[in-house]
């Protein structure tokens, strides 16, 4: 099992220009905000690319904030709290 850095070791670790390339081209690739914005980005990623579902993957050093990221996903779908731990999700289309 991997395990991941907590915020506080990310916040103190020295970046080598290598390092900061990689981030800035990978900042392009990650979604991330309120629950509000998430849902509207990956709104727009899912018409952009015309799907109907996304995979979300959430990388975090604690599994309870994992989850809750997940969770918080799920309400801002208006997903039922059952659907926390479910594979797929169709994402509707944007109005």
């Amino acid at each position: 099992r991997l395990s991941y850095p907590s915020a506080e070791e990310v916040a103190a670790y020295k970046f080598s220009p290598e390092d900061e390339i990689h981030l800035a081209h990978n900042r392009g690739r990650v979604v991330s905000g309120t629950p509000e914005q998430v849902r509207a980005q990956l709104t727009k990623l899912a018409a952009e690319y015309d799907v109907d579902e996304i995979v979300v993957v959430t990388i975090t050093a604690d599994f309870q904030d994992r989850l809750r990221s997940y969770e918080l996903l799920a309400e801002a779908f208006e997903l039922p709290a059952s659907a926390v731990g479910v594979t797929s999700v169709a994402i509707p289309s944007p109005a």
